[in-house]
């Protein structure tokens, strides 16, 4: 006890010596708080990231893909069965997206990702990021809700027939169609998941945001269709959810839509039948290492086609993000 009041006395009249101490408590605080946030921000960006991608990604040197991709999936299977825990396709092209707000159109620069929404929410977190305009999360699925139809002008109308009874004649029965045909061309029966940034205006200052496109929204679609000429192809979908995966460079750019319809429009379906896909993502089991399991999966289809396949982890997708985080850190 004596030599802490020794102290408390010598401190109290050498006010050097006690600043010296205090700034030494205040320096080691300061690192120890500005490496806890950046740690703890570094490991929610590598999680939101990784949630993105699934942790190993197939991808073809072409942007128009391979239609064997069943016989890809198949050797995958065969080499790596007890290591891998699901498989999803995908066909990933860039394009434009268009959308009316009033009388004006808005155009973004976008990445069209074709998808089963079942199968892509196996391999990662996809489905944890699928919102709809009341923040409320959505189950994995393009289907349009026959409620939301209803909301269209053509759906309003013909709601209103219905429950007045006038379906019985003829031209009731032309009118019907005409409502159907036009509900059709209003709201189309294929939908899409768009980032949320695309979809929404942040007016900040506390304020919610605000809609540009609210679910039910038709947008047009512009991309490269396969030929040896490419042309412009487009097609129409209707917004039945967003893209939120807190992450602006993906919530600005992704649109998910059905993988078979994305296929068919970009003419990637050969004689056979079989839909083209440029990418396969991958999830594996716990304690698998990915890194000698994506080397092992390189070789192996390598072997199949020469050249043609590239075999990545999700981090050496992410790099050049993972690299700036890692560069803030050491700062």
């Amino acid at each position: 006890m004596y030599k802490y009041l020794l102290c408390w006395r010598y401190l109290r009249t050498r006010y050097i010596a006690l600043a010296s101490i205090i700034s030494v408590m205040l320096v080691v605080a300061t690192m120890i708080v500005v490496n806890s946030v950046m740690a703890g921000f570094a490991d929610k960006m590598r999680d939101r990231l990784h949630g993105i991608l699934a942790d190993v990604i197939v991808e073809s040197a072409s942007l128009e893909g391979f239609t064997n991709g069943d016989e890809v999936m198949a050797r995958i299977i065969g080499l790596a069965k007890n290591e891998i825990e699901a498989m999803a396709p995908t066909m990933e092209t860039p394009g434009i997206l268009r959308f009316r707000i009033g009388s004006e159109y808005q155009t973004h620069p976008v990445q069209i990702i074709g998808v089963n929404p079942a199968e892509r929410a196996k391999t990662g977190d996809f489905a944890e990021f699928l919102f709809d305009d009341k923040g409320n999360q959505i189950p994995p699925s393009f289907a349009v809700p026959e409620e939301l139809r209803a909301r269209s002008p053509a759906g309003m109308r013909l709601k209103e027939l219905e429950a007045e009874g006038q379906t019985g004649d003829a031209f009731q029965k032309a009118t019907v169609d005409y409502l159907k045909q036009q509900q059709l061309e209003q709201m189309p029966l294929h939908g899409a998941i768009i980032g949320y940034a695309i979809g929404t205006y942040h007016r900040g200052k506390g304020l919610d945001d605000y809609y540009l496109a609210p679910p039910g929204t038709k947008i047009g679609l512009h991309f490269p269709k396969h030929g040896k000429t490419p042309e412009a192809g487009n097609d129409v979908f209707t917004v039945v959810g967003y893209f939120k995966s807190g992450m602006s460079e993906y919530d600005s750019t992704h649109v998910y839509v059905p993988l078979e319809q994305l296929q068919k429009t970009r003419l990637l379906v050969d004689p056979e039948g079989r839909g083209a896909v440029n990418q396969i993502q991958i999830k594996v089991k716990p304690g698998v290492d990915i890194d000698k399991l994506a080397d092992k999966i390189g070789l192996a289809l390598d072997a199949l086609r020469p050249m043609y396949f590239r075999v990545s982890t999700w981090e050496e997708k992410q790099g050049p993000l993972l690299a700036a985080v890692a560069i803030e850190q050491s700062i």
